[in-house]
């Protein structure tokens, strides 16, 4: 029911009017001609053919870079909380600590 459900959601005749939709204000007619010409091509697609797995290897790519960098990542984040919590007025930390559950880590 739920792959039903996914397919359905994003089968081509749902999503065609907002893909276009894209593609036309980011490319010019021109351009969108030019990509139908590459990409009917041998070598455009090769790209089709391979674009999968060259996404797969890029995100493996930056995952490692962002494993790598977790503890100064999570240490130079802190430190901005710091910052921001210091800089609150009591008006913003009361409409934070309203919307936000216990424990969240916003301290009065």
């Amino acid at each position: 029911k739920q792959f039903d459900l996914v397919s359905s959601a994003t089968n081509w005749d749902s999503m065609k009017n907002e893909v276009i939709a894209v593609y036309t204000t980011t490319f010019t007619e021109q351009e969108i001609a030019k990509l139908v010409e590459f990409y009917s091509s041998d070598l455009g697609q090769k790209m089709i053919d391979k674009l999968p797995e060259l996404f797969r290897q890029g995100m493996e790519i930056a995952q490692k870079r962002l494993m790598e960098n977790q503890q100064e990542i999570e240490k130079t984040m802190m430190e901005e909380w710091v910052k921001f919590e210091a800089d609150l007025t009591d008006e913003e930390r009361a409409a934070l600590e309203s919307i936000q559950p216990p424990g969240n880590g916003i301290q009065n």
